[in-house]
């Protein structure tokens, strides 16, 4: 049929992106009438600026049923954020006699877009992301009337393909406020992905990974327990697989310089970050349902190690493969039981105790301070790859 073709093979974070852009690709046509060309940049195919009025930006960043398109902002740093001192200055300006100020107050909306199509003024933008203005945007929608309709918005408009312009233009489009710097991990691609990965999951398995501030604030119908933030990620990472439980407490600021080498590499699988907090999760559940005794919480990112080491051993799995997807789906599948998770976690306890026990010359109790002591990791990876009481009650309930 063809006289000749291409193949091109992808790989699975390929798909994950070609698939979220066909869930993602909104197509809207404005009225651009007030905008200025932006000269000739590289690898930019074109850029405007300029000014349009709220009824024209409703087109943009609502559906037809005038929900916001919370898609939109996934490229954001920051979620909404409420009804914050700023947010609410936006709000108070929109529905002044001072509306008409709102360009000298406002920093503007930038918009990436990777189809730009111009007819006169009429402007076609597909598969566009807002990049900055997040905190506007939602205001916006919230508080438009019939007499706010014509207020300017300031705007800009960027077309183009190439990812590390986009993420240039995200990283100085947030410089002007105060942001954390570790705001800007959500702009790194294992971040999607870790993100993409978690609404993969359903029913009791699913958790929501809160790459940006705010992200799921607005919400409603999910439990709090159940979205993991950003630092609580990389505490749970690095306790269940790089093994550093004494060190996530009061001095986790000491792992960042792990962040792209042993933790959020780009290179990384990403089921090993779902599965270290769904152990987490599962710990947490037994916590408030009183299955545990909450006793334990000061040594919580020493159990969810304990776990994965006693899971791991049990169940003969390979240490050199535990960021793998067979690795994680084995420890999953323990997690999702809350009987056989209990199990395990008490098991982890034991493990603790008998620890402690052995470290009485140092001075160690079931206290936080113990739970911080590098030798109490060590000693626990010890005892349990020594065999602690009760494994056969562990291997009959898991294997």
């Amino acid at each position: 049929m063809f006289s000749s073709f291409t193949f091109n093979p992808i790989d699975a974070t390929r798909i994950q992106k070609l698939y979220f852009q066909t869930k993602n690709a909104f197509r809207v046509t404005i009225t651009f009438l007030q905008n200025i060309s932006l000269p000739e940049i590289p690898n930019v195919r074109e850029s405007y600026i300029g000014l349009i009025p709220i009824s024209e930006y409703l087109k943009m960043i609502t559906d037809e049923e005038g929900n916001v398109r919370r898609r939109l902002f996934f490229d954001n740093i920051r979620d909404f954020q409420g009804d914050t001192p700023v947010n609410i200055s936006i709000a108070d300006t929109l529905n002044s006699t001072s509306c008409i100020e709102f360009p000298l107050r406002n920093n503007g909306i930038t918009i990436m877009t990777r189809k730009l199509q111009r007819v006169g003024p009429q402007f076609t933008l597909e598969d566009f992301q807002i990049v900055n203005g997040c905190q506007t945007s939602h205001v916006i929608a919230a508080r438009a009337t019939q007499k706010n309709q014509a207020t300017m918005i300031p705007i800009k408009i960027v077309a183009t393909e190439d990812e590390e312009v986009a993420r240039q233009v995200i990283v100085a489009s947030n410089s002007q406020n105060k942001v954390d710097q570790e705001s800007f991990w959500a702009l790194d691609p294992i971040h999607k992905a870790i993100e993409i990965y978690f609404e993969s999951k359903t029913g009791d398995q699913r958790l929501y990974y809160e790459r940006r501030p705010g992200h799921f604030n607005t919400v409603a119908g999910i439990e709090k327990v159940r979205v993991v933030t950003k630092d609580l990620l990389l505490k749970v990472y690095a306790s269940v697989f790089l093994e550093q439980p004494n060190q996530v407490g009061r001095y986790y600021k000491d792992l960042t310089p792990m962040i792209g080498k042993e933790v959020f590499n780009p290179t990384h699988e990403v089921h090993s970050y779902y599965t270290a907090a769904f152990i987490a999760f599962r710990l947490e559940f037994l916590f408030r349902n009183r299955r545990l005794d909450t006793d334990w919480k000061p040594f919580r990112f020493q159990i969810i190690m304990a776990a994965r080491l006693l899971i791991e051993r049990n169940y003969g799995l390979d240490p050199k493969e535990r960021r793998s997807q067979l690795y994680c789906k084995a420890i999953d599948a323990i997690m999702l039981d809350p009987d056989r998770a209990q199990i395990v976690f008490e098991r982890a306890t034991d493990a603790i105790k008998t620890a402690v026990s052995e470290l009485k010359d140092q001075g160690a109790e079931l206290d936080r301070r113990t739970a911080k002591m590098r030798d109490m990791r060590d000693k626990l990876r010890a005892v349990i790859g020594a065999g602690v009481q009760g494994d056969d009650i562990v291997q009959s309930n898991i294997l």
